[in-house]
């Protein structure tokens, strides 16, 4: 650990002085002989290599802080500039057995250890537009860098962020926050104060993780004006870091539905939850996106998806009339049914087994 301290105290001290040589240096930048002034130049573009290779951010930061009290801001962005190109340009780093992202969905191996009815609903996605997003990393030259996982660096979608979209997407279809499907997947309404009336959601949800590649991010451009003078803006075009809509830039999705009873639910009612939910999923994906600037057309997916699977853990009285093997779990003799899609419009006709309408009805 001593040893950790040190190296980034020896790393920062050189960084230290980088800067500190990219500031003097700046200064020829101006110089009126040709040969010193690309020369100058040369050395710059050297120094800002090797502080990028240290600390872009910081070194970024840095200089951007001093826009506001610098007489030369010219020189500043000019500097920031060069960083900011040199971050661009630097080779992504690819971490060994995450070529093709982290994957999200959970073993097989481990349904039969949920509650009775519980299930997974697992698929693929493509996207069909670019992803937007915002990191939790306040401390970086980008103004708004995707969300990324902390050790991996992958591209990702939290879980959080796929409960929020799927909530307004269910919003969009006119299922309001007091509808009974919406409470029983996402919990109890937030201004519920009675005690006997809170409770979790049904639904857990898995992060999702795009492919490191170094071909999978892009940056789109905004340039704000003055609304009055019609001019670009003093801080000038902002870079906004997307994932691109490729054809090998997948992710999984996953989520678990599992059933608490409480001693007053049905099992029609999660019929009437699956249905809320393969619904909302197929709007989420196709119609009102994922992620950020959602209403610009971004974060949305294709229809088609791979591996589209539905793993469903019944007790083996209720799935008697069903051929497959069952699993134990040391309590109760589990059946793992599972259902097979290939896009998301056949999911939104996905039944689940009628056996529970079966068993309502007795």
């Amino acid at each position: 650990m001593h040893m950790g301290h040190d190296y980034a105290a020896f790393q920062y001290r050189r960084l230290k002085d980088l800067l500190e040589e990219l500031d003097t240096t700046s200064n020829q930048l101006k110089n009126r002989d040709k040969r010193k002034r690309k020369e100058a130049e040369k050395k710059v573009r050297e120094i800002a290599s090797e502080a990028v290779g240290i600390d872009a951010h910081t070194a970024y930061l840095w200089f951007a802080a001093q826009t506001d009290s610098q007489q030369d801001e010219t020189r500043i962005k000019t500097l920031t500039s060069e960083l900011r190109q040199q971050w661009l340009n630097r080779p992504v780093q690819q971490y060994p057995g995450q070529p093709h992202g982290i994957p999200a969905v959970p073993g097989g191996d481990r349904f039969d250890l949920l509650p009775p009815f519980s299930f997974v609903l697992s698929f693929q996605f493509e996207l069909h537009k670019p992803f937007l997003s915002k990191d939790d990393e306040a401390f970086h030259l980008l103004d708004n860098p995707v969300r990324k996982d902390r050790v991996f660096q992958t591209p990702m979608i939290a879980a959080s962020g796929w409960k929020g979209a799927l909530r307004y997407a269910l919003w969009q279809l006119e299922y309001p926050e007091n509808d009974s499907s919406v409470i029983s997947m996402f919990g109890n309404p937030r201004e519920c104060e009675r005690h006997d009336e809170l409770h979790a959601g049904r639904l857990q949800f898995f992060s999702s993780h795009f492919n490191n590649t170094a071909n999978n991010i892009e940056y789109e451009v905004v340039t704000p004006h003055d609304r009055e003078k019609g001019t670009v803006g003093r801080q000038g075009p902002i870079l906004l870091e997307t994932i691109m809509a490729e054809a090998n830039n997948k992710a999984d999705f996953a989520v678990v539905y599992i059933p608490l009873f409480h001693g007053n639910e049905t099992h029609a009612e999660i019929i009437r939850d699956f249905r809320a939910l393969v619904k909302g999923l197929h709007a989420m994906m196709t119609v009102y996106g994922f992620g950020a600037k959602t209403s610009s057309g971004f974060g949305i997916a294709k229809d088609a998806v791979r591996d589209g699977l539905i793993s469903l853990s019944l007790p083996s009285s209720a799935a008697k009339e069903i051929n497959d093997q069952p699993a134990s779990n040391g309590l109760q003799p589990r059946v793992i049914k599972t259902l097979h899609f290939h896009t998301l419009s056949e999911l939104c006709t996905t039944q689940l087994p009628l056996f529970f309408e079966k068993e309502e009805e007795a």
